[in-house]
């Protein structure tokens, strides 16, 4: 039987950027199979899973809600300025989001039907997800295009945006990654444009 040629990338980039528009692009426009780390991590705090009960240790019954479900915007704001928190946080989720996504690669490269599979995180490189992919993909913006993004969607302050952007890995150390580079300063068809370079 002939082994499946799919392509792992790995696309990155910082808030604001815009990954989840490519992601979604991705998937509607080109049939590439996406996964979400982010949404990966909320599986892990659900009820049932080992993860949940190490999450429910760490932070007390303070963070659940009256279904016994985990209140992650308590979560956020319990870690968003504890380092120490956050990193204990990670190393109960990390693990979790890292061997579901390298089953579900396994999954869908048995199934033959996608010849791309896209991981989208704002931590790629951080969480060392860059070790299960053929490719970087980083998706570039200007800043203060992100910040017009970031007020206009989530409603973010520029106290709030400067407090996750210096959370993150600085654009050119995160480009240093790249195999390829996305950049989506513009409109929706300029992104297809270059995308359509991209995937051949």
């Amino acid at each position: 039987m002939k082994q499946n040629k799919m392509k792992v990338i790995g696309l990155a980039g910082g808030v604001g950027t815009g990954k989840s528009t490519v992601a979604t692009l991705l998937e509607k426009e080109y049939a590439a199979f996406v996964i979400m780390a982010d949404k990966i991590g909320h599986l892990a705090m659900e009820p049932g899973t080992d993860t949940y009960e190490k999450i429910v240790v760490l932070f007390g019954q303070e963070v659940l809600n009256e279904d016994k479900t985990v209140d992650r915007k308590k979560v956020s704001d319990l870690v968003f300025s504890n380092p120490v928190l956050l990193q204990q946080l990670n190393q109960i989720i990390h693990p979790f989001v890292e061997q579901f996504i390298k089953n579900e690669i396994e999954r869908i490269r048995k199934a033959g039907k996608y010849s791309y599979f896209f991981i989208e995180s704002a931590i790629l490189i951080e969480t060392g997800y860059q070790s299960v992919c053929d490719e970087i993909w980083v998706v570039q913006t200007e800043e203060l295009i992100r910040r017009k993004r970031l007020k206009q969607s989530r409603g973010y302050s520029d106290e709030k945006i400067d407090e996750i952007m210096a959370k993150q890995m600085g654009e050119k150390e995160l480009c240093s990654y790249a195999d390829k580079i996305l950049i989506n300063n513009g409109s929706i068809e300029e992104i297809k444009e270059q995308l359509e370079n991209l995937l051949v």
